[in-house]
């Protein structure tokens, strides 16, 4: 009965069989853990300390796989409430990109300021200015704070010369 119900037997075509092996399988297992306890073995200290961590593998395994299966799916207002409460951490400090060209006289350095005030762009206004040092740049091209350079928050503009 027991092979036959508790263990998915009942109408299968090689129940006796699997019934037989299931049989053999947990009498070994018996006789193994009769032998064993006879023997002391179980309460030798090595024993213990591998029971012990075969437990703890078995527990961890176990966290693991029940962690592993967890899904979290937030909805989009779930999200734009995380950004909202958290812009300050999500968001980089304010930086600027640095360019720079060192120029030979002061009335040159005024006209290049004009014309990049006209909207001209530094490296090509760069390359066709006669006054420009090739020899040297008055800074490095780089990202800085604004702090670095002398400006206070909030001071900094997109696309400022």
């Amino acid at each position: 009965m027991r092979f036959e119900h508790f263990h998915g037997l009942a109408n299968k075509p090689d129940a006796r069989r699997s019934a037989r092996r299931l049989l053999q399988k947990w009498f070994s297992e018996a006789l193994l853990g009769y032998e064993s306890a006879r023997l002391g073995i179980p309460e030798r200290r090595m024993i213990k300390r591998l029971a012990a961590q075969q437990e703890r593998d078995l527990l961890l395994e176990e966290m693991v796989n029940s962690l592993g299966r967890f899904r979290y799916a937030p909805t989009e207002a779930e999200i734009a409430a995380f950004y909202r409460e958290n812009i300050a951490h999500l968001t980089p400090p304010a930086r600027l990109k640095v360019q720079s060209v060192l120029l030979e006289k002061q009335s040159a350095a005024v006209t290049f300021k004009q014309r990049l005030d006209q909207g001209a762009e530094m490296t090509w206004l760069a390359k066709r200015t006669s006054e420009v040092r090739q020899d040297a740049a008055a800074l490095p091209t780089t990202w800085l704070q604004p702090s670095m350079i002398g400006l206070k928050p909030g001071e900094a503009r997109p696309a400022r010369s």
